[in-house]
């Protein structure tokens, strides 16, 4: 998902459409008044070679964020957070135990980078 939506942040920055040719080959063909637009009059088309250094650098700063969105979807939800909290607060931290054992693991499960 990430790397789909930077990918689509960055074709809409482009103002290109990709031609594939029959031979394999592909052009890039610019909307010139919209990337101008976008841009400015003195900016220069990226190469093929910048817009693929470009690619390979996002999806590589969205494999590196990827452990966020496996951890967010095992944490525990907003809900049982906040009512722990409130059982704590009036002296019983079980729950609040179990979350924070829970929260620990999964960081383990899914560490950073």
């Amino acid at each position: 998902v990430y790397y789909t939506e930077a990918i689509n942040r960055i074709d809409n920055k482009l103002r290109a459409d990709v031609q594939y040719n029959d031979d394999g080959t592909y052009e890039i063909l610019w909307d010139d008044v919209a990337y101008k637009a976008v841009h400015g009059v003195d900016q220069v088309h990226p190469s093929v070679a910048d817009i693929e250094a470009m690619h390979t650098t996002v999806k590589a700063e969205m494999d590196a964020l990827a452990y966020q969105g496996k951890r967010q979807e095992e944490y525990p939800s907003i809900e049982d957070v906040t009512v722990a909290l409130a059982e704590k607060a009036e002296g019983d931290s079980t729950m609040w135990d179990e979350i924070t054992a829970k929260r620990q693991a999964i960081k383990i499960k899914y560490p950073k980078g």
